[in-house]
């Protein structure tokens, strides 16, 4: 076993947190549910057990699966654990993996990634990715699995973020929403970013309001992402002259009325900007309706 040297400090894969392995309960997915949504045996009954023993085996690929990175396994050889070194080799004969057992119930398993134990507990579980999903959002994606890793702490962080966009993206909605022409604009752009085409003059202001105010609610990740577009402002004037039919566009190419130059979206927004244009701006600018 390797001594630890201050020439050969390995940096640990340990981490301060937990992860809990949950059953995934699947409505339906047994005869005992009809008698009792809640039946005992629906997923394993009282007492009974999946076993997860031996280095895992990719049944599709027809290999061997290394639970460890290089790092991960030098440090382990050199950790309280005393593992000899080259038994965390998968093609070792006397593999650590080989006496290797995680049993999994249906009641929920705490794994503390600071203990090293744990640690390759939760390491070698992952090596069953048709049994168990690696995150708690992702637990119906395979009709295979019965367990998912919840980590509490992403799901209460995830949480955080999810309510902070929600935040944003409602407040920039609150600064535009009293400007029809900015609603509809706004409209414009998402109807692009989401695959969609028609005509903002056939849409009335009231009903631009409640469809993006619809839309805002179910699909926040996408005007998170408009909100936050650096030149979301000078986009919103575009899309607003648009609508106008001030600027037209042609596939990917738009041309400004009185200009003969087409251009992309970001050589329009330049041209925009540029002081030497201003006139040209202050013309798109002119009609009340576009304000």
């Amino acid at each position: 076993m390797k001594t630890k040297t201050e020439e050969n400090i390995v940096e640990s894969p340990l981490k301060n947190k937990k992860i809990v392995v949950y059953p995934v309960l699947r409505e339906g997915s047994s005869f005992l549910q009809d008698i009792h949504p809640n039946h005992v045996g629906a997923f394993l009954f009282e007492g009974s057990k999946i076993r997860l023993h031996g280095t895992p085996y990719d049944t599709k690929l027809g290999h061997i699966i290394d639970p460890l990175t290089p790092e991960e396994k030098e440090f382990f050889y050199n950790s309280d654990l005393r593992i000899e070194e080259g038994a965390l080799s998968i093609f070792d004969k006397n593999c650590y993996w080989n006496t290797f057992i995680v049993d999994l119930t249906r009641e929920p398993v705490i794994l503390d990634l600071s203990n090293p134990l744990d640690y390759l507990k939760y390491k070698f579980i992952l090596c069953y990715s048709d049994l168990i999903a690696p995150s708690w959002e992702e637990r119906f994606n395979k009709g295979t699995y019965k367990f998912a890793i919840r980590d509490k702490e992403y799901e209460e962080q995830s949480k955080i973020d999810k309510i902070t966009k929600q935040l944003l993206v409602m407040k920039k909605f609150i600064d535009i929403k009293d400007s029809p022409s900015k609603l509809k604009g706004l409209l414009s752009m998402y109807y692009l970013k989401a695959g969609k085409t028609k005509n903002m003059n056939t849409i009335n202001d009231v009903d631009a309001l409640l469809e993006l105010t619809e839309a805002i609610d179910k699909e926040t990740d996408t005007f998170y992402d408009i909100f936050t577009d650096p030149r979301f402002e000078e986009k919103v004037f575009v899309y607003q002259c648009l609508i106008k039919g001030k600027i037209k566009r042609k596939g990917a190419s738009y041309l400004i009325d009185g200009v003969e130059e087409t251009m992309s979206m970001n050589l329009l927004l330049d041209f925009l900007k540029n002081p030497k244009n201003q006139d040209i701006k202050l013309k798109l600018l002119s009609s009340d309706e576009s304000k």
